[in-house]
């Protein structure tokens, strides 16, 4: 990816832009800056996060009003990060070129790598449908005004090479994004996004799951194969050791040293089980992405269409047949999604002391 363009094409631009008595909208051509790059979400006058999830950081600044409720997320104080964000956000993301998108960018199901551009004052709406983004990326977008999306599904092969530069809110209920969003305030509402949500002002996320951006490369299967072995000979030297201390139990019942040496054994052991975890941990991919995004919105629908049915029945106690066979049909939506989950990610493993 590109990194932002050097401060002199920079002075140069506004120079050019002063002259001609215009500011383009996108100025620099700019990818995620290092500072910010491990934040799922980065909020600069409130974050308030409601029944949801962030995998990853929340960045925010001393003065942001944080509101947790029920939520699963750890807030940082990142003022560095946040204001590589801003200096990001300010610049634009990429020069425009010709390819622009109308206001609900009609017909367009399938778009592959480039920037597109909407430069109306009414901004970008996206209803019921799903965008498959094809190729390699980056697939860039920019947005002058608001973003809306509904009911929206994104698609591709890598999440974090996808970005949403938005030059006011960007709002979304009942969606499965991808990509890095950045924005004047994002509001998410029973909504999946894999990717990254930043906004200079509000984050708020109700019944939302954001899994951030994983630029993780897989693990070396031989360092995986050597730190196995280290904690098989630590567990086999163990045993050994276990059973000279209780032949010498025998004439000296004083444990006191052998306590402490167990005592460090256990501390080594641990040591050695943890790097051996993330030396074989499982890395998450683009297409496992993908499928936990899409579980996560289908749980997220049928919670909204559950509180319909309920306030729906209120004069019915009894459930109708109808409501009754949506749910076996939810269900069983809900069963497939996990197995495409399992089958991209892998079943959900425990770790003990015994893997090996």
């Amino acid at each position: 990816m590109r990194r932002v363009v050097f401060k002199v094409r920079f002075l140069w631009f506004v120079a050019f832009a002063l002259v001609a008595g215009v500011w383009p909208l996108a100025a620099q051509a700019a990818v995620v800056p290092d500072a910010s790059a491990g934040f799922s979400v980065l909020a600069g006058t409130a974050l308030t996060c409601t029944d949801s999830n962030v995998t990853g950081q929340a960045g925010v600044l001393g003065s942001t009003a944080v509101s947790p409720t029920r939520c699963n997320m750890q807030v940082t104080v990142a003022p560095d990060a946040y204001n590589a964000f801003v200096d990001t956000y300010t610049l634009g993301l990429g020069d425009c070129g010709l390819i622009g998108l109308d206001a609900t960018a009609s017909g367009v199901t399938t778009l592959g790598p480039g920037t597109y551009c909407n430069t109306g004052a009414a901004g970008l709406t996206l209803k019921a449908r799903t965008l498959t983004l094809t190729g390699t990326g980056p697939w860039i977008f920019e947005i002058g005004a608001g973003f809306t999306a509904t009911s929206l599904t994104v698609i591709s092969n890598d999440p974090c090479n996808v970005f949403w530069w938005v030059g006011a809110d960007a709002k979304a209920t009942t969606s499965a994004l991808q990509g890095t969003i950045l924005a004047g305030s994002i509001t998410f509402t029973d909504t999946a996004l894999a990717g990254r949500a930043w906004a200079t002002t509000a984050v708020t996320m109700t019944r939302t799951n954001i899994f951030g951006c994983n630029g993780a490369t897989p693990p070396s299967p031989a360092n995986c194969t050597a730190a196995k072995q280290a904690l098989a000979t630590a567990k086999a030297q163990d045993i050994v050791e276990d059973a000279a201390e209780r032949a010498a139990a025998k004439t000296n019942p004083d444990k006191t040293a052998d306590k402490a040496e167990d005592k460090a054994e256990q501390a080594i052991m641990k040591a050695l089980t943890d790097a051996a975890r993330a030396a074989c941990a499982r890395v998450v991919t683009p297409q496992c992405l993908a499928a936990r995004q899409a579980l996560a919105a289908n749980v997220a629908l049928d919670r909204v269409e559950d509180r319909a049915e309920k306030a729906a029945d209120k004069d019915n106690k009894k459930d109708s047949d109808k409501d009754k066979s949506e749910d076996k049909a939810e269900q069983a939506t809900t069963r497939a999604l996990q197995q495409a989950v399992n089958a991209a990610c892998g079943p959900i493993r425990h770790h003990d002391d015994d893997d090996d």
